[in-house]
């Protein structure tokens, strides 16, 4: 497979070297893998497990893979599901190569029923730079490009009750991109975390390369006559880019992880992330253990505050005040390999 990923120009000063190109990144081959897990927890001890997985080309020939776990004990009201989705990147028409989807949905009304989750989609990509596309340089050059993440979703935790416990209920997104090669390392690593606290509050963390001024969280338990609590962390639309080096004419490879790991707390506590993509799962379990008007209620608030943050940022700054570039077709998040800028070396 060879395609090739055209960049934006990036008008950058020439300082020190540096200069600003629009560059290609030849792409010669792309893998991906998806994988989710649920855990049931009794007590102490694990109860029953789903693990589904599932890989192109190595397992599946065709795009896209599709992975989905799920339990669900109806009568203890108490269910989970955990789906992670890889697309072809080569579809996408926009800059947005829209090719991740994770969700998860974990809830339980049991006293000692709880469960665990995770979601991973991975895609690996084999890139080259041609000495054509970056002007006066040659193979075995070294030059410093640039790549983007896409990212948007939502992570909640909710629960029936407004004094109830949240201290073991988490959810977490890491997103990471890993190059291999000559050059290579970790060139993006960024993490957010939601977690309860036992006096029913929640509060949310970041860590890494994804910035504070795109997260927001607030306790929408007051809108919502079906939960005491519910703590939602928008991560607004954006792209962040990430800063790497390469040797013209050396194949390399980037593989991008997006990971959702999340816990629930037994009786009435559930966590839920929905990643670049539609809502289904979490409509899903809280259809089977609620009912569907408070599964459409549920739904909907998290919904209405992805597309409309009312929450506090991270950073302090009010929600009018991003300066993002916002995006179009969020139906799922992606990767962008591309080349912005060189500085030549020996």
């Amino acid at each position: 497979m060879s395609s090739r990923m055209c960049t934006t120009l990036v008008r950058l000063c020439a300082i020190g070297g540096l200069s600003a190109v629009s560059a290609f990144a030849e792409v010669t081959a792309i893998r991906g893998t998806v994988d989710a897990i649920v855990q049931e927890i009794i007590g102490l001890s694990a109860g029953a497990r789903e693990e589904v997985s599932d890989a192109f080309p190595e397992t599946s020939a065709d795009l896209p893979i599709v992975a989905i776990a799920e339990l669900d004990s109806n009568d203890e009201n108490a269910a989970a599901i955990a789906a992670a989705q890889f697309q072809d990147p080569t579809l996408s028409a926009i800059q947005n190569p829209e090719e991740f989807a994770i969700s998860m949905a974990l809830f339980s009304e049991s006293e000692g029923r709880s469960y665990e989750g995770r979601a991973t989609g991975s895609e690996i990509r084999t890139v080259v730079f041609r000495p054509e596309e970056f002007f006066g340089t040659e193979a075995g050059d070294q030059v410093d490009v640039r790549g983007r993440i896409f990212i948007d979703g939502a992570l909640a935790i909710f629960s029936q009750d407004d004094l109830t416990d949240l201290s073991d209920a988490n959810v977490r997104l890491r997103v990471r991109v890993e190059q291999s090669g000559s050059l290579g390392g970790t060139v993006f690593d960024g993490s957010i975390d939601l977690v309860g606290a036992a006096d029913g509050q929640a509060g949310a963390t970041r860590s890494g390369d994804l910035p504070d001024r795109a997260i927001t969280i607030v306790d929408l338990g007051e809108l919502n006559p079906d939960f005491g609590h519910l703590w939602v962390v928008v991560i607004l639309p954006t792209q962040v880019d990430y800063d790497y080096s390469a040797i013209i004419g050396e194949e390399f490879t980037l593989t991008a992880t997006f990971e959702v790991e999340a816990q629930n707390a037994p009786e009435g506590v559930g966590c839920a992330a929905i990643i670049g993509t539609p809502f289904e799962t979490l409509t899903q379990v809280i259809d089977l253990t609620q009912s569907e008007a408070a599964a459409n209620r549920l739904t909907t608030s998290i919904r209405n505050e992805r597309d409309r943050p009312s929450g506090t940022r991270l950073n302090g700054q009010p929600i009018n005040g991003l300066g993002l570039c916002p995006l179009t077709g969020l139906a799922m998040v992606g990767l962008s390999v591309v080349g912005l800028m060189y500085r030549r070396t020996r």
